[in-house]
């Protein structure tokens, strides 16, 4: 219950911040991620947003309509659209993550330094255990976590900055909004 009341808390945050520019914080994670990843596919979309089919569909749609992004054909999938941001669409995520810093660097502040990582690593780990949206959870997919093998750390590294790429704090706060 502890996860859902920070995930819910952390929603309810957001949206509140990102309804001032008519937006969601499921659309801004569209946004952000197209920010890093230059265009994607819907279907890339679907698996990096933790979304399903349906949902990014409307969503991509809304978006477009708004004048956010585009799709047009992928180059080499017949089948599949691409999804990139328009010049609007940019400047709207970034005046977006600009807005939320305050919420991020809440965040940030409640933990300790090397806590922070950590707590990134831990929440990797829970949603790379969990099955993509479109499949059905199976009997094997839902194996108690003390049952899955774990990843292997080399020998004297730790949860820390310099493991997960972080060089200063500000870094880690940053990497609290990207997706995944």
């Amino acid at each position: 219950m502890r996860l859902r009341a920070a995930y819910f808390y952390l929603r309810r945050s957001s949206n509140l911040v990102f309804s001032s520019f008519g937006m969601t914080s499921d659309q801004y994670v569209v946004l952000a991620l197209l920010v890093e990843e230059g265009e994607a596919t819907q279907q890339e979309l679907v698996r990096r947003c933790y979304s399903d089919a349906a949902t990014m569909g409307s969503m991509v749609s809304l978006l477009e309509a708004k004048g956010l992004l585009t799709r047009r054909p992928h180059p080499h999938d017949g089948r599949a659209r691409s999804v990139a941001l328009t010049r609007t669409g940019r400047a709207l995520a970034e005046e977006m993550r600009w807005r939320s810093s305050s919420l991020r660097a809440n965040l940030v502040a409640l933990f300790e330094d090397h806590e922070v990582p950590t707590l990134i690593e831990y929440l990797e780990r829970i949603a790379g255990s969990m099955p993509p949206p479109e499949r059905k959870a199976t009997p094997t997919s839902l194996r108690r976590a003390d049952q899955r093998p774990r990843p292997s750390r080399k020998e004297g590294t730790r949860s820390g900055s310099k493991k997960h790429g972080y060089e200063t704090r500000t870094d880690m706060q940053a990497s609290l909004t990207q997706t995944p």
